[in-house]
């Protein structure tokens, strides 16, 4: 009986070892899995930032396109032509911006 005893408390303190192994493991995996919900929340608000400067581009880009729209009809008006393609190219001779109007 005595030997059984001795062979319980052996598995005993095996078994006492295995639960702290795994209380630590326990401890590692909860700090891991807040890591990476620290890391979502930040993905996440950068994924927001991105989303609004994304539309803030758009908005500058309709916004210089509409510029350039105006500054083209002006262009025409100011050169006082009724053909635009004549008007084209001797804007972009003026500036030696535009290869593409010249024949």
């Amino acid at each position: 009986m005595l030997e059984a005893n001795n062979e319980l408390t052996t598995a005993n303190a095996e078994l006492h070892s295995a639960n702290e192994e795994l209380l630590v493991a326990n401890e590692e995996v909860q700090a891991a899995t807040e890591e990476v919900e620290t890391l979502n929340e930040e993905l996440q608000a950068t994924n927001e930032e991105l989303e609004t400067l994304n539309e803030e581009l758009q908005a500058t880009v309709e916004e210089l396109n509409t510029t350039n729209d105006d500054l083209q009809a002006r262009n025409l008006e100011i050169l006082g032509s009724s053909d635009p393609t004549d008007a084209q190219v001797r804007g972009c001779e003026k500036y030696q911006r535009c290869s593409s109007f010249h024949t």
